[in-house]
């Protein structure tokens, strides 16, 4: 059986604009790993001088479980939780434990992780998969050693890795295998068509994404401020890049790094932008401070340039699933009606809102 050539993304969102600002963020990245076995050049993380000066660490499984237990306050669920963010998830030990507490929890209608596969073997395929986990997202740097040496610094033996991958596939059950790529590790036609031919067969969907400026003021594609350019007009779903006013991440959802800081952005690799952390701040608590209210206020603005963070990042360019800039007024009178409410009049307001859409 082949894999649908097609990207993982949902074509029947909620409409952002109708739901801002939400009681709930509709998806979270929990980090269980801010380490990573890869060293990928283009990765700001693991890859720059910058990212040497993070110290990585494993989540401990008694803060996840916390952060699990404190999901569950959010007055409804979330519509997915990402078990991976800036590392590699599954050097920690207890992430099919992580899998297991958080499926149990029912915290989440879908539950899944991106993985450079590289440490996928049988007896870690079946406890993930035993665990309940939603889908895995399997990035492949290059199609033979050379390449992955090339790109990410490692000896890869790549038909011991597409076997791991093919028994992952084989006992996968439910879950959804996606085998994904860019656009400037398989060039050529025959580049394009090699990637499937290895790995639709091993997995539910295969897909070539274009290269977009994930790292925010890193890579050199985050240089490029001339959207006419070319070269860098089209964004990561096919879409136009243009300058986006108002990003909408913030809006709906929370990172949570390895040692429990909490942020809103998910290219914001240098935590400029955090409101906490876990350990001393519960997550409820911050998705309803001021703090990040304003956050969003500026956001609806359209003075994200003034936040240094925001100002040097393109994602909401090349990577948007939701469009604000047309709905930032009605966004504003919304959220500055919320600033002068306690967090049980905002509820209200949220509900009453979500009546009459």
């Amino acid at each position: 059986m082949s894999a649908s050539l097609h990207n993982v993304v949902n074509n029947n969102r909620t409409r952002l604009e109708t739901v801002i600002p939400l009681e709930s963020p509709f998806s979270m990245f929990v980090d269980p790993s801010s380490l990573c076995n890869f060293k990928c050049s283009f990765c700001a993380m693991h890859g720059s001088a910058q990212g040497k000066y993070f110290k990585g660490s494993l989540m401990d499984f008694e803060l996840f479980k916390k952060i699990v237990d404190e999901i569950a306050r959010f007055p409804q669920k979330l519509k997915m939780l990402r078990l991976s963010h800036f590392g590699e998830p599954l050097l920690n030990p207890r992430f099919p434990d992580m899998v297991r507490y958080a499926k149990d929890a029912g915290i989440s209608d879908h539950i899944e992780a991106v993985t450079n596969g590289s440490l996928l073997n049988p007896e870690l395929n079946q406890k993930i998969i035993d665990a309940g986990i939603d889908r895995i997202r399997i990035s492949v740097e290059g199609l033979d050693s050379e390449t992955y040496f090339r790109v990410s610094g490692v000896e890869m033996n790549m038909q011991r890795f597409i076997n791991n991958i093919k028994d992952l596939y084989e006992r996968s059950g439910s879950c959804e295998i996606c085998c994904r790529t860019v656009d400037i590790s398989v060039q050529t036609e025959e580049e394009k068509q090699r990637f499937y031919e290895m790995f639709s067969p091993i997995s539910d969907k295969c897909f070539i994404d274009n290269i977009i400026p994930l790292w925010a003021g890193y890579d050199e594609i985050n240089k490029v401020k001339d959207f006419t350019d070319t070269n860098h007009r089209i964004g990561a779903h096919g879409q136009a890049v243009r300058r986006v006013l108002v990003c909408p991440v913030p809006y709906y959802t929370m990172t949570i790094h390895a040692d429990g800081e909490v942020g809103i952005c998910c290219a914001d690799w240098e935590r400029q932008l955090t409101f906490g952390n876990v350990t001393k701040r519960s997550l409820i608590d911050i998705w309803n401070s001021r703090e990040l209210l304003n956050f969003w206020i500026l956001q609806a603005e359209g003075k994200r340039s003034s936040v240094e963070v925001c100002r040097v990042c393109l994602n909401p360019e090349y990577d948007r699933l939701d469009d604000l800039d047309e709905y930032s007024e009605t966004l504003l009178q919304n959220l500055k009606r919320c600033s002068s409410c306690d967090i049980d009049s905002r509820r209200l307001f949220n509900q009453s809102a979500k009546l009459t859409d």
